[in-house]
């Protein structure tokens, strides 16, 4: 067996549970999805649209089940356990906005900021510990884990290189200056996409052809992907800060966000066109324009509350083909230590890929209007985010275009190419 063994320092809360819903534990099976994530993302590179072969890779280092039979694992992931009730007290209303489902009155179980946690992956061949090690990468730099994972919760990094007996040119731990390592992970004469091809290859597996167009999942390369790294500070929350001004804005009049480029986009008179046909007596109220809103191409559902009074309108919006379609724009925390101190630094990745199955303009809706608990009229039908005129698609590169010349002004790019933000 080959090993490699990870010791990791928790820098933001950690939403991560088992059977017991009320505590926080550190699971082998839930790093070993998110690392399965992250080996998609990465070989993807490599197998384009050949979906086939791209389960058959992942089936081989990760093991699988189903219809067409069983395969063991080649790698086996496994964590020193950690389990704790602690809870954690946001420190600005950025960290209450990203984190709103696990703090606060919705508080549970987290593994606390500082606490030291290891992992250790144990490969049958070398070259299925190789990918295993390199999708480890990726989402330690790249992403979270746990709840909230692509909203800063979870973020978890290398106090030092990893032990053991597998050796890769992708360094762990960055020197002081950060954006040049992130620019030489990815942009040097052996950077992490081309090291995962190239053992993808030594296994054996022949190169699928390339997408044409959007791909339909995310896939990390220079085409599909944009990595931004914002500048070090001295303390975590002020990291998140400075993200949550670029994305949210600040906190105005009953705190709402204003001026952050995720509220740009948002139609906030959805709720009150609902009321207002109830007023003018609907009780089955239907499709909806609202061209203004964008914030759909950024994560479905969107869960909607207004209150009017002693009546509220109370909507989900999700997709007739999928209820559900994780962001492909995920934030992280990242250390870098030197000498006298350790700093924190943002990095941002965004995903280009299809929006949904056969979208072409409208997304659903699906709620309505209430007083107290009774529902005193249906709202539910098409949600018009576009121009009913308008292409679904063309709209939805045009937003990501401008989500990527944002991100390229206020951070620094260190991988993707001009495609991303055209």
């Amino acid at each position: 067996m080959y090993e490699a063994t990870f010791e990791l320092e928790t820098i933001t809360p950690l939403f991560m549970r088992g059977a017991d819903q009320r505590k926080a534990e550190f699971r082998s099976a839930s790093i070993k999805g998110v690392m399965r994530w992250w080996f998609r993302a990465l070989a993807g590179n490599y197998f384009g649209n050949n979906i086939a072969k791209l389960r058959e890779a992942e089936c081989r280092v990760f093991g699988c089940a189903g219809s067409g039979g069983t395969r063991r694992s080649a790698v086996i992931v496994e964590v020193e356990p950690v389990e704790s009730d602690g809870e954690y007290s946001p420190k600005s209303e950025y960290e209450s906005y990203f984190w709103f489902s696990q703090t606060g009155r919705n508080s549970r179980g987290a593994v606390l900021p500082g606490l030291t946690l290891t992992i250790t992956l144990e490969g049958r061949d070398e070259d299925s510990l190789k990918l295993a090690v390199l999708s480890l990468w990726a989402a330690l730099h790249l992403g979270g884990f746990g709840s909230r994972s692509r909203k800063f919760g979870g973020s978890l990094f290398p106090k030092g290189e990893p032990e053991g007996d597998v050796s890769l040119d992708i360094p762990f731990v960055p020197g002081e200056n950060v954006k040049e390592f992130y620019k030489g992970v990815f942009g040097g004469k052996r950077n992490i996409t081309s090291e995962f091809s190239k053992i993808l290859g030594d296994m054996g597996f022949k190169q699928g052809s390339q997408y044409e167009g959007l791909p339909g999942y995310p896939i990390l390369n220079r085409e599909h992907s944009l990595i931004v790294v914002g500048n070090p500070k001295e303390d975590v929350s002020e990291v998140i800060k400075d993200v949550g001004e670029w994305y949210l804005g600040t906190a105005g009049d009953g705190d709402k966000f204003e001026g952050g480029f995720r509220f740009k986009y948002a139609n906030r008179r959805i709720p009150h066109t609902i009321h207002k046909k109830y007023q003018q007596g609907e009780e089955r109220i239907g499709s909806i324009d609202a061209a203004s809103e964008r914030r759909p191409f950024l994560g479905l559902p969107i869960p909607f509350y207004k209150s009017f009074g002693r009546e509220s309108v109370k909507f989900t919006v999700d997709h007739r083909n999928a209820n559900r379609r994780a962001s492909g724009l995920l934030f992280t925390v990242n250390a870098v230590r030197s000498q006298n101190a350790t700093e924190y630094y943002p990095v941002i990745t965004l995903f280009r890929y299809k929006f949904l199955p056969g979208y072409e303009g409208p997304v659903r809706y699906r709620g309505g209007v209430y007083k107290g608990r009774e529902k005193v009229a249906n709202a539910a039908g098409d949600l018009f985010i576009i121009e009913r005129e308008q292409d679904g698609e063309v709209e939805y590169l045009k937003y990501l275009g401008e989500l990527s010349s944002s991100l390229s002004t206020k951070f620094t790019p260190v991988y993707g190419s001009k495609e991303v933000s055209q």
